[in-house]
């Protein structure tokens, strides 16, 4: 008599209750080209994970527990053995800490590489407005221009010039780097609506 095979367990059934969907941070080992993406993973689950990091040392341990090899383990080590020691020792709060990373251990040529590719930028024939923005204002962020001035003369020369032809030849120019960005963001948007309408119409007759 030939035995029958095993019935298959069940399969398991996710608690998504439980699923972590934010990760542990990252670990840092000292490449200044990844300390950002690193300490916005840090970030990030304390944010998510607050009551779990409700005071300094928790999350300075943290922190520094995740930071691994070479003159980072070393630079990490000391920090924490230095306060361990000293019981009066006082733990960095989170900006104080971050300070200290961002000094030691950031690309500092980050922001002039942010400058240099925004003052290239060029709003391509079939990129949507929305994307360059993003694009515009990531860089402008990063290279930390704030200027209104700064603003508009860069963005002038990245969109399209057609754009800027009919907005200065048809308006007062605006004076806000954000008042500019809602004329540009408008006049895409209108003029991508009238060639749909164009094109319906010819397809239709």
């Amino acid at each position: 008599m030939t035995t029958p095979p095993p019935i298959p367990p069940a399969p398991t059934v996710l608690d998504t209750n439980k699923v972590n969907l934010v990760p542990e941070p990252l670990f840092f080992d000292g490449t200044a080209s990844k300390f950002d993406e690193w300490m916005l993973s840090i970030e990030v689950y304390f944010t998510v994970h607050a009551a779990k990091f409700t005071d300094d040392k928790v999350r300075s341990l943290a922190i520094l527990s995740r930071m691994r090899g070479g003159a980072t383990g070393l630079w990490a080590k000391l920090v924490i053995e230095t306060r361990i020691s000293d019981p009066a020792a006082t733990w960095f709060t989170l900006p104080e800490l971050k300070e200290q990373l961002v000094a030691a251990f950031r690309d500092h040529t980050t922001k002039q590489k942010a400058r240099d590719k925004l003052e290239y930028l060029r709003q391509g024939e079939k990129q949507s407005i929305d994307s360059f923005f993003v694009t515009f204002n990531t860089l402008a962020v990063e290279c930390e221009v704030t200027n209104n001035q700064q603003l508009i003369y860069l963005l002038e020369r990245a969109v399209l010039r057609k754009y800027i032809h009919q907005i200065v030849t048809t308006q007062v120019r605006p004076d806000t780097y954000k008042g500019y960005k809602d004329v540009i963001t408008n006049r895409q948007k209108n003029n991508s609506a009238l060639n749909v309408d164009a094109l319906s119409s010819s397809v239709t007759l």
